[in-house]
Parts: C-alpha cells; sequence; structure tokens
C-alpha cells in the first residue's frame, strides 16, 4: 500500500462520514474533523499492520479494543462500525490485490466480532 493510497483511502471514508452525519461538524467542529483523519489513519495503520503480520486476530482485537474505548467515552459502538463498513467499501482504491482482499478479510472479522459484542 502507498502512502498516495492510504492518504486517498482515508480522505474518502471521512469525506462520506461528514457527508452522511453533517452534525458532526457543527458538534465538533474542525478539530473534531482532524480526529476523525487522526482516527482512520490509525485504522488503516492497523489493518496494514496486521497485513505485514499476517495476523488477522492483531487487528480483531484492536477493534475490540478501540469499541471499550469509544463506548466508555459515550460514543455508540454503532460509529465505529458504520466507520469499518465504509473502510471495507473503499478498499478498491487500493492497488495491490493481495493488501486489499487482506483488508477486505480484517475488515469483515473486526465488523462480525464488533457484532457479536453487542
Amino acid at each position: 500500500m502507498t502512502a498516495e493510497e492510504r492518504e486517498t483511502l482515508v480522505k474518502q471514508v471521512v469525506e462520506e462520514i461528514y457527508q452522511a452525519f453533517p452534525w458532526f461538524y457543527e458538534r465538533f467542529g474542525k478539530r473534531g474533523y482532524e480526529k476523525t483523519v487522526e482516527d482512520n489513519l490509525h485504522h488503516v495503520d492497523h489493518l496494514l499492520t496486521a497485513y505485514e503480520m499476517e495476523d488477522e486476530e492483531f487487528f480483531v482485537k484492536y477493534v475490540l479494543w478501540l469499541e471499550r474505548v469509544l463506548v466508555n467515552r459515550g460514543i455508540s459502538s454503532a460509529i465505529l462500525l458504520d466507520n469499518l463498513e465504509r473502510l471495507y467499501r473503499n478498499v478498491h482504491l487500493i492497488a495491490d490485490t493481495k493488501v486489499r482482499e487482506a483488508f477486505r478479510t480484517y475488515l469483515q472479522q473486526g465488523m462480525e466480532q464488533l457484532n457479536a459484542s453487542n
């Protein structure tokens, strides 16, 4: 995965989030937008680490950990699930087929575990 693909993927996902939830910007402002970009960079970095380690459980554990953190901060796990679904739908922006398919697998597993925990 190239740095350009990483940036493009994150930009696309964040734009979709803010189109679907325009009240996010009203409520959280520019700082919230920047935080959403940062969060998605972390998501992609964890996907890439899982790929490099050939360990989908690494990403699943990250998702479940993040869910606990968000819920403790009063943020619904549905927001995380929505974000992961948007990443899943946009992995087509990654040229490398092996990386793309691994990301799909990891995201699917993360979403399934997230659904199972609720």
